[in-house]
């Protein structure tokens, strides 16, 4: 069987369709925007709330989708970047915050767009920030932690924050 070599401008022989990226993180910021209307509707009806709750963990499963995604683009296109002033690391994309430690909780510091990515590729839980008055909604904040050695760490993560510098820095 023969192989077919693949050109594309990428020294990694990746295509970065960039637009997918673009298009998932619109779908993301809309999710969480959309979130709080939706939730104070359903306050409101409860045949709506019906409605959503047979739905509702679509929200879970592309929000995911979409940070692993964007993450994963990211991170292999600031790998290759042969120019390194237009590394990520090279930037502000503070887009919240990191403790390197959960034992030592008041040891945060900000958490740049690149270690974001890695720590969304590892992360073991994810959990949402909620809010219950006046109605349940999800902000706009994700957290996620994991273990690198003996440490567990958590980051949070601010979504717009994190989309507005994905968009300024990587595509």
């Amino acid at each position: 069987m023969a192989e077919r070599e693949i050109h594309w401008p990428y020294k990694a022989g990746y295509n970065f369709e960039v637009n997918s990226v673009h298009l998932d993180l619109y779908r993301l910021l809309n999710q969480f925007v959309a979130e709080e209307k939706l939730a104070r509707l359903m306050a409101e009806n409860d045949h709506l709330f019906n409605a959503v709750d047979t739905v509702g963990h679509f929200f879970d499963v592309e929000t995911q989708r979409i940070l692993i995604h964007a993450a994963v683009v990211a991170r292999v296109k600031d790998d290759i970047e042969e120019e390194t002033t237009l590394k990520m690391g090279n930037f502000d994309t503070t887009c919240g915050s990191l403790i390197k430690d959960i034992s030592k909780p008041t040891d945060v510091i900000p958490l740049s767009l690149r270690e974001a990515c890695n720590k969304i590729i590892h992360a073991s839980k994810f959990h949402y920030d909620t809010q219950e008055e006046p109605y349940k909604i999800v902000n706009p904040i994700v957290h996620l932690y994991g273990r690198r050695g003996a440490k567990e760490w958590k980051v949070s993560i601010q979504v717009i924050d994190f989309i507005n510098a994905y968009i300024n820095n990587v595509c």
